[in-house]
């Protein structure tokens, strides 16, 4: 009997450790799901502020070195490398702004077509537009049926003297 205890024991921790096993092993995956790097898409703030900014750096870098290349008083070549420096940095800014733009509206075309695979759109077909032959047919046919409702009225009531006569 207490090797039949034993042994239920054993077979229980067995269970519990594998269950234990099992559980850490989702925990790793979700852990390593997660972790896997995931572009986050910049505010719009952002891009404005980057654009703003990659302007005010070219039009800085410009007036310094607009300044030494006349030779304004104060203006040195130190000045002048600053300036340089300002135009390539303001001219990057304006590159990555503009690569920005280029990939969010890639990414609206593309998640509009992921969206028109899924939901397709039916064209609508605008109305026949109607001739006039077609509208003479039309008036015609609306007087038939018109005469012909007067006759069967008509006939009706004349059923009903007939009936009432009698």
């Amino acid at each position: 009997m207490e090797e039949k205890n034993e042994k239920l024991e054993t077979a229980v921790d067995t269970e519990v450790k594998e269950e234990t096993e099992i559980q850490a092993s989702e925990s790793n995956e979700k852990a390593a799901a997660d972790s896997e790097p995931q572009k986050k898409e910049r505010p719009v703030a952002n891009f404005g502020l980057l654009l703003l900014a990659g302007v005010y750096l070219l039009y800085t870098g410009y007036k310094l070195c607009e300044n030494v290349l006349k030779g304004e008083e104060g203006a040195s070549w130190g000045f002048f490398i600053a300036g340089a420096a300002f135009l390539v940095i303001g001219a990057g800014m304006l590159f990555v702004a503009a690569k920005i733009a280029k990939q969010r509206s890639d990414a609206k075309k593309a998640a509009a077509a992921e969206e028109e695979k899924k939901h397709p759109v039916e064209p609508v077909q605008e109305p026949k537009r109607m001739t006039i032959a077609d509208r003479a047919k039309l008036a015609g046919n609306v007087a038939e049926k018109e005469a012909q409702e007067a006759q069967d009225s008509e006939e009706q009531k004349e059923q009903e003297n007939d009936g009432d006569q009698e």
